[in-house]
């Protein structure tokens, strides 16, 4: 009996252990993974990031360093208090205008076979984050040509097959994938038919004359050109405008339905927008005319403003209290804040209003414009004319607007307009700029 129980126990304790064999392991905690982030490590240096065991991937000149770091690591160092930014877009490219968007992780994004290139002469190069201008210094010793900024941390490098594979092979570059025509087209251009005007924009060495030549080849009746940037304005049957994409030569191409100043494509030109974010500049602050004060917050009594003295013919009506919104509208909540005009005087009394006299032309506007326009006018023609809904009048981002190069600065201006011809300045002038903080 003892001995038949015995075997039952056996067998009942064989069982078990068969069954706990079998049964479903509990499940691992998931490994917390890596990804890329910013740090801001000016006067703190990388050792708080070391000692957490992030991983250092790239630094910027002592300010920035980009890290590889997992969520916790993240977390120690912000408890630390290192300002972390996440670049959770980092391989993302973005064409707005076309409306074409895709992760350069997962793969080039279906684009019709008309068109693709299959002979590519320029391709999108996406960093591994902001880029550095040694970096585009060692594309160019390769015999690459960088032309232009791509949303993100990309650029359109016009080169050779050959080059564009020794260019991915680069510790720095995270992808390399063609430059397609389908990139170049606006979505507004997308579906034209007839007759449609357009403005096309060459690659920096393209002369204006071939660039023309190689449009009227295709069709299009040529009106204008213009050399800087290369650029031409044509009538072309909307049909065509997939070949003239397709062109070499061709950087990309414009919907221009009505005669336009050429300045509403300046922030395509001068791409100041490139040095608005720490994000794409590489350095420790924005550069739109203003940083946070001691107490670190926007838009508070204590930021400090880079004031921009100017002598010229005048500003738009000669008031330092209103006028053109791009100098007296913003983000804002107050007019007080967003009146960015310290002080204006007309020493000639030939500058009020600016144009009026002396041979009417409005320079001095048009050259505040070009340095502290906040972009406000074009942002809001895009809101209430165009129905733009990821325009914002208060994100304090113009990126989308025709903003000037430090679109937060402050303007004190002396008007020195002759009455006949020319400027009057003064170097006094100067120093009572100067003690407005210029």
């Amino acid at each position: 009996m003892r001995e038949s129980l015995s075997a039952q126990w056996v067998q009942l304790a064989s069982i078990a252990v068969l069954v706990l064999f079998l049964a479903p392991m509990p499940a691992m905690a998931p490994q917390d993974p890596e990804r890329y982030v910013l740090a801001e490590i000016g006067g703190i240096g990388l050792g708080p990031a070391l000692a957490v065991h992030a991983t250092v991937v790239e630094n910027y000149e002592g300010n920035l360093a980009l890290l590889r770091a997992t969520g916790q690591e993240i977390a120690q160092l912000r408890w630390a208090g290192i300002p972390i930014t996440e670049l959770s877009d980092r391989t993302t490219i973005n064409f707005r205008e076309a409306g074409i968007r895709f992760d350069s992780a997962v793969g080039e994004p279906r684009i019709a076979s008309t068109l693709r290139t299959s002979d590519p002469h320029a391709f999108i190069v996406q960093f591994i984050g902001p880029i550095k201008p040694v970096w585009l210094d060692r594309i160019r010793g390769m015999g690459g040509s960088p032309e232009f900024y791509v949303v993100n941390a990309a650029y359109v490098v016009r080169m050779d097959a050959a080059t564009s594979r020794a260019v991915a092979g680069l510790p720095f570059v995270s992808w390399v994938g063609p430059y397609h025509p389908a990139y170049k087209i606006p979505a507004s251009l997308a579906n034209a038919q007839g007759a449609t005007r357009i403005s096309v924009i060459g690659y920096s060495e393209v002369s204006e004359l071939m660039l023309a030549r190689e449009v009227f080849d295709l069709g299009a009746d040529v009106f204008d050109v213009g050399s800087n940037p290369p650029m031409v304005q044509a009538f072309v049957e909307g049909s065509r405008i997939g070949a003239i994409a397709g062109l070499e030569d061709i950087a990309f191409v414009f919907n221009d339905p009505l005669p336009q100043p050429f300045d509403l494509k300046a922030g395509v030109v001068h791409g100041f927008h490139l040095a608005w974010y720490k994000e794409t500049s590489g350095l420790p602050t924005t550069l739109t005319g203003v940083s946070n004060g001691p107490d670190g917050i926007r838009g508070t009594a204590d930021d400090v403003y880079e004031i921009v003295g100017i002598q010229d013919t005048g500003l738009d009506e000669g008031s330092a209290s209103a006028g053109a919104n791009d100098f007296f509208q913003g983000p804002f909540a107050t007019p007080g804040q967003n009146d960015r005009v310290i002080r204006f005087v007309d020493h000639t009394s030939c500058s009020t209003p600016d144009g009026a006299a002396g041979g009417r032309i409005a320079h001095g506007t048009h050259v505040a414009g070009i340095v502290a326009s906040n972009g406000y006018s074009w942002e809001k023609y895009l809101i209430d004319d165009r129905g733009d809904t990821q325009v914002s009048l208060t994100d304090f981002k113009w990126d989308r607007s025709e903003a000037g190069v430090a679109p937060e600065a402050k303007i004190s201006f002396d008007g020195v307009n002759s009455c006949s011809a020319g400027l009057l300045t003064n170097a006094q002038y100067w120093n009572d700029q100067y003690a407005d903080g210029a």
